[in-house]
C-alpha cells in the first residue's frame, strides 16, 4: 500500500498484471497473494520506489544566459530555460534563485524563492529586468511663480510601479507625471520609483528667479562722521558715510529715478558736491557716487559793540578777528 488505501487486485487468471499509481514519494512493498480454485495460496512481494522531479522553467533572460537555483542546500546551474531535479522523494524542498548579471545589467528573479511539493513541483522563474527611472520638466528655469510640468519614463521592473516625489520645497507627489509651481531658489527635484522589489531614482534641478531685484548706492569721498542724503524712486534716505544703501524688493527691469543731495560740513566750512547728481538705474543694479570737497565761505555778523572794538570768532579750529569800524 502507499498510506492513502488499501491497495488490492484479484485475478482467476494463471498469470496477470496491474497498475497502482502512488500519489506521494517513498519506497513501498508490494504484496501479490494468488489463491487457486481449491483455496490454496501462494504469496510473493516486492519493493517499489516512488519519485519525483521538480521542474523550473525561467523566462527573461538573454538565450543562453546562466542562471542558478539552491535546491535543498545544493547548487543547480543551467543555460537552457529549463532545469530538472530529478529523484526527489522528500514530502517538499525549499529553493532559492540568485540574480543574474548580464554586461552589467542585472536581472532579479520572481519568485526568488519558495517550496516545491510533488502535487506542485513546476515553477516558473521570471527574471525581470532592470528597473530604469528618467524625468524631465517644463520648464526648468523661469520667473517665480513658476508652474513645472513633469513628465517620468520607467521600464523595467516588474510593470507594476509606485511613484514618489520629492520638489525639494516640502511637496510631495505619489503621481507619475505631477506638476508644482514653486517661488524664487533653486530646487533638486528627485523621483523614486519602486517595483517589486527594485528601486531606482532620477533627479533634475529646477532654477527660479525673483521678480524682484536689488539697487545698491555706495558713495566715495565723505569722512567718516557724515551723513549722505539721497532719494530712490520718491522715498529719502540717509546714510552714514561709508555705507551702502541697499534697496531691496523692486520689481525687474523697472526703470528707478534716483538724487543725491550735497553733503555740508559747518565743522570744517567745506560743502561736499555729489557726481553724479542724479540719474535712472535699471533693476538689478547698482550705482557709486563721488563727493567732492569745495570750499564754503563764511559771513559772521555782529551787534553791540563800540567802533573800534576788537572781537573774534573761532572757525573750524582757526580763529578770525575782526575791529568794529561801523560797518558789518
Amino acid at each position: 500500500g502507499d498510506g492513502t488505501s488499501n491497495y488490492q487486485t484479484t485475478t482467476s487468471s494463471t498469470s496477470g498484471s496491474t497498475t497502482h499509481t502512488y500519489q506521494n514519494p517513498g519506497t513501498y512493498t508490494v504484496t501479490l497473494t494468488v489463491t487457486d480454485s481449491e483455496g490454496h495460496q501462494v504469496t510473493a512481494s516486492a519493493t517499489v520506489t516512488s519519485q519525483w522531479e521538480a521542474v523550473f522553467a525561467e523566462s527573461g533572460l538573454p538565450s543562453g544566459t546562466g542562471w542558478s537555483i539552491t535546491f535543498n542546500g545544493q547548487t543547480y546551474t543551467s543555460t537552457s530555460s529549463n532545469l530538472t531535479i530529478s529523484g526527489l522523494q522528500g514530502s517538499s524542498y525549499t529553493f532559492s534563485v540568485g540574480s543574474v548579471t548580464v554586461s552589467s545589467t542585472t536581472y532579479y528573479p520572481t519568485p526568488s524563492s519558495g517550496t516545491v511539493t510533488p502535487s506542485n513541483s513546476s515553477v516558473t522563474i521570471s527574471f525581470i529586468s532592470p528597473l530604469v527611472v528618467s524625468i524631465t520638466a517644463n520648464p526648468t528655469s523661469g520667473t517665480e511663480p513658476l508652474t513645472v510640468q513633469f513628465t517620468s519614463t520607467v521600464s523595467g521592473g516588474t510593470g507594476s510601479y509606485t511613484y514618489y516625489w520629492n520638489f525639494d520645497n516640502g511637496q510631495y507627489s505619489t503621481s507619475p507625471d505631477p506638476t508644482e509651481t514653486f517661488s524664487a531658489g533653486t530646487y533638486t527635484v528627485t523621483l523614486t520609483v519602486t517595483s517589486g522589489s527594485q528601486t531606482a531614482t532620477a533627479s533634475i534641478t529646477i532654477n527660479v528667479q525673483s521678480i524682484f531685484g536689488t539697487l545698491t548706492f555706495q558713495e566715495t569721498g565723505l569722512p567718516s562722521g557724515l551723513y549722505w542724503t539721497i532719494t530712490v524712486g520718491g522715498v529719502q534716505y540717509t546714510v552714514n558715510a561709508g555705507q551702502t544703501l541697499t534697496v531691496n524688493d523692486v520689481t525687474k527691469g523697472a526703470q528707478i529715478p534716483w538724487s543725491a543731495q550735497a553733503v555740508n560740513d559747518p565743522m570744517n566750512g567745506l560743502t561736499y558736491t555729489p557726481s553724479p547728481e542724479s540719474g535712472v538705474v535699471s533693476v538689478p543694479g547698482s550705482v557709486t557716487i563721488t563727493y567732492t570737497a569745495g570750499q564754503t565761505y563764511v559771513s559772521i555778523a555782529e551787534t553791540g559793540l563800540p567802533v573800534g572794538a576788537t572781537w573774534s570768532a573761532n572757525i573750524g579750529g582757526q580763529t578770525y578777528t575782526a575791529t568794529v569800524t561801523g560797518s558789518t
